[in-house]
């Protein structure tokens, strides 16, 4: 797929003649399929390729209906599938594939510049000049106040007015085949049974619902009456509601059941403290185990520049100073899966979409998968600082048995302290 083109270039790397660039060979008019995934630490992405459209055709391995797009935003752990079409009268031989940061202020609101990464799309059949000086990146010039680029995956409702972009947000995909999706996913009145409906606030830099996610020192399945070897429960340690962040007695193994076969709703929003302007952050959400339904994004309000201004008002959140871990909906007809502005229709699949500083998404999937499985945000230091819970698929019974060989005797061990001689 790739060759190296001798033209050096990368994300993060100055010196245009010593790094490696990336080079994809087409003919003209064929069109070619990537997937394109961010392995980062923290960073989201914005990338697009010079004079061509991006056409995504899936999501985290799971088809969409083809969506046309000029940018692409993907965050840690997203994956998307895209078809690049080959121009058939391509003007030059080589067209740059961009890659740019889009954080723009630092944690002092200091203005941050953009890096970039650079790769091509050649044509082989082409007899035509090839640019070989150091790439030079304009602000975006192709994209004008007549013809705004569309951005797909933006984690804001909107770039302000003084972006020639137009965002669309993710929740636009589409399922490409409506009628396999499970008719009880697609409900839009409230359900009776079989159905259970979970509030997370996934908030600060290192909360789920005031808790900070600590690891077991082993494996739960096997250590089902001794579980207090292993974790600290949640309902036993001393963690105040409203806690700051830096409060250690707020580590424990936070966790969720959800019974086998149910239909479960998530309304996973980020509000209050930590959750609002100038505390909170766009989380990439990962969950372990499923593919869900994107069912709705529910966004909060924005000023003239960009910045939060309101959290949403959809979820009881009484403002950004309160805690709000515990809030559910404020009209509480919604409940029991009664949420208007779902997509009821063709909602698509994913198992990492980013949670909006002040918003929150709904997503609902059928609890098929028995098992220990781990939900998180993708944003690493996050998810060592604490962002992540745990959820059980079925009782205890219902999980498949490991063979009897299946190693299970590690984990259940204290670290020793730094500078411990049994360290040496």
């Amino acid at each position: 797929m790739l060759a190296d083109k001798t033209v050096k270039w990368m994300y993060g790397y100055d010196d245009n003649e010593r790094c490696w660039q990336p080079t994809r060979l087409v003919d003209g008019g064929e069109s070619v399929l990537f997937r394109i995934t961010n392995g980062g630490v923290s960073q989201e992405l914005m990338l697009h390729v010079e004079g061509h459209s991006l056409l995504v055709v899936a999501a985290d391995g799971d088809d969409c209906a083809p969506q046309e797009v000029d940018r692409l935003i993907i965050f840690p752990g997203e994956r998307y599938d895209v078809v690049i079409r080959g121009l058939t009268t391509p003007s030059k031989k080589s067209y740059m594939f961009v890659v740019e940061t889009v954080q723009y202020y630092f944690y002092d609101w200091t203005r941050i510049d953009t890096d970039y990464g650079v790769g091509f799309v050649e044509y082989e059949d082409v007899d035509l000049p090839e640019e070989r000086s150091t790439p030079t990146f304009p602000d975006s010039p192709e994209c004008t106040p007549e013809k705004r680029c569309t951005v797909l995956n933006c984690p804001f409702e909107n770039y302000p007015s003084n972006f020639n972009f137009t965002c669309l947000s993710y929740d636009a995909l589409r399922h490409p085949r409506p009628e396999e999706i499970d008719r009880e996913i697609l409900q839009d009145t409230a359900f009776k049974s079989g159905y259970e409906e979970h509030f997370i606030n996934m908030h600060f830099d290192s909360h789920v619902d005031g808790f900070k996610f600590e690891f077991p020192k082993g494996m739960p399945y096997y250590h089902k009456e001794k579980m207090d070897l292993i974790t600290k429960d949640c309902d036993n340690v001393d963690c105040p509601y409203g806690a700051n962040k830096f409060d250690p007695r707020c580590k424990c193994f936070y966790h969720k059941k959800h019974k086998l076969n149910n239909i479960v709703q998530i309304t996973l929003f980020n509000m209050g403290t930590g959750g609002a302007f100038t505390t909170g952050y766009a989380h990439p959400f990962h969950i372990h185990g499923t593919h869900f339904h994107v069912m709705k994004v529910g966004w909060p309000q924005y000023n003239a520049s960009g910045m939060v201004s309101t959290m949403n008002p959809d979820i009881d959140c009484a403002g950004p100073d309160a805690t709000c871990d515990g809030a559910v909906w404020r009209n509480k007809s919604w409940l029991n899966g009664a949420v208007p502005g779902m997509n009821t229709v063709d909602p698509s699949l994913r198992d990492t979409v980013t949670l909006p500083v002040g918003g929150y998404i709904v997503m609902r999937f059928r609890a098929t998968n028995p098992g220990w499985w781990f939900a998180h945000c993708h944003l690493i230091l996050h998810h060592m600082s604490g962002t992540a819970y745990a959820f059980r698929v079925g009782e205890h019974d219902e999980i498949a048995v490991p063979p009897p060989n299946f190693p299970h005797d590690c984990g259940h061990f204290s670290m020793p302290s730094v500078g411990c001689k049994s360290m040496t």
